[in-house]
């Protein structure tokens, strides 16, 4: 596999038509292996990353949380990287699965909460075959830049929640959609609104106040939203 420069930009790396998604994130994880940046931002330098590090799982830390007293016990991570959240999860009590395209990212997984469970699994290619309590999907639905792609996942995502668990996902939304590279697609939030509505998902605001409350010191916590069948 050709390596890419990840100093460059993605449109040099990959071309606007021809970009490999599952190829681009296995290369990534391969390029900055240990480094939180396979799965942030790699505007930033790796010290600010781990920063936002600390703020992301202290948000991730509560809601993990909030599952449990609300009886979820299973959890599937889509797009769970080298497993920077898993032993969270874990820890709050729950039996945790996590899914990554990249080998090298469930190979880091594995050795840094071996008593979780985790799998090499393409989302391009998943079919949900069995539920979950909690699907988690943390900024991740913002890395499927093809809408009909987008949807997909989504409704496998929706497909892996169990009558009366929750899909619970973190992303970027801005007001209209929006490509700031060739690896992102931000879609506004009435997007999600709508295929909750047309799948028989509800927002659970009660709970997302909860967590907006329990956080506030947390910054980018108000893009932290919880949805169930209705």
């Amino acid at each position: 596999m050709k390596k890419n420069n990840l100093n460059q930009t993605d449109a040099e790396n990959n071309g606007a038509d021809g970009f490999d998604q599952s190829a681009y994130w296995q290369q990534r994880h391969e390029n900055l292996q240990d480094d939180p940046r396979s799965v942030g931002n790699l505007g930033v330098s790796r010290e600010d990353m781990e920063s936002s590090e600390i703020n992301f799982r202290g948000i991730v830390q509560q809601v993990a949380s909030q599952l449990y007293d609300s009886g979820v016990r299973s959890v599937l991570d889509l797009g769970c990287g080298y497993g920077r959240i898993a032993d969270l999860f874990v820890d709050a009590g729950c039996q945790y699965t996590g899914y990554d395209v990249s080998e090298v990212a469930i190979s880091q997984a594995l050795k840094r909460s071996p008593t979780a469970q985790f799998e090499v699994v393409d989302l391009l290619k998943w079919q949900a075959n069995r539920q979950y309590d909690a699907v988690i999907v943390f900024y991740v639905f913002v890395h499927f830049v093809k809408d009909e792609t987008w949807q997909k996942i989504l409704k496998q995502a929706m497909a892996s929640v169990k009558p009366g668990g929750f899909l619970v996902f973190a992303d970027h939304f801005p007001d209209v959609r929006e490509q700031r590279a060739t690896h992102v697609v931000g879609r506004p939030f009435s997007n999600y609104e709508r295929m909750f509505k047309s799948h028989n998902f509800v927002l659970n605001m009660e709970i997302h106040q909860e967590l907006l409350e329990t956080c506030k010191n947390y910054t980018a916590v108000n893009q932290f939203f919880f949805a169930g069948r209705s």
